[in-house]
């Protein structure tokens, strides 16, 4: 792309990056990225993944460290009653796990995914480890007399800005 091309915090991500290689997501691929992060002084805050991938994040918590049982219901004592995992703690501390429609399984035969793994609190001498900044506040500007119609542009301009790019992760390739 051009120089000025926005291509999205996904692509700004080249650092820490775990290739899975078409294979399911495990929590093991998750805490490597972390450690990764941590190691050179970030902390680990979100993961943000396709709702695929939080599905299969709710099921490998679920099935691996809980099983959820109902009193006197029968054959149906151990059907979870509606849960999902919005809040791993991870060993390496608590993370949201937030869905992104905009994070979707692409490719045929078998579609991938890219996990994000993000410190967007860790605060350096310039800001945030990644945090969206104003390039131009929100503002108006008045335009020229056209036809005797007065004119005015209101505009914003803001963009992203990663200053601790070490601190981001991502596991990509993920398949299904």
């Amino acid at each position: 792309g051009a120089g000025l091309q926005f291509d999205g915090l996904r692509t700004q991500i080249n650092t820490n990056i775990k290739d899975n290689a078409g294979v399911p997501l495990a929590l093991a691929d998750l805490t490597t990225v972390m450690r990764n992060i941590v190691t050179v002084g970030g902390k680990p805050q979100a993961v943000v993944c396709s709702y695929r991938e939080v599905q299969r994040i709710s099921e490998l918590v679920l099935s691996s460290h809980y099983r959820l049982f109902q009193a006197g219901a029968g054959a149906l004592a151990d059907i979870p009653a509606g849960v999902s995992v919005t809040k791993w703690v991870s060993p390496f501390g608590t993370v949201d796990i937030i869905g992104s429609r905009y994070i979707v399984p692409t490719g045929a035969p078998t579609p991938v995914a890219d996990v994000l793994v993000i410190d967007d609190v860790t605060i350096l001498e310039d800001g945030n480890a990644i945090q969206m900044v104003d390039l131009m506040p929100l503002s108006a500007i008045d335009l020229a007399l056209l036809q005797s119609a007065y004119r005015t542009l209101v505009g914003e301009f803001t963009v992203l800005q990663m200053t601790a790019e070490a601190f981001q992760g991502k596991v990509s390739n993920v398949g299904e």
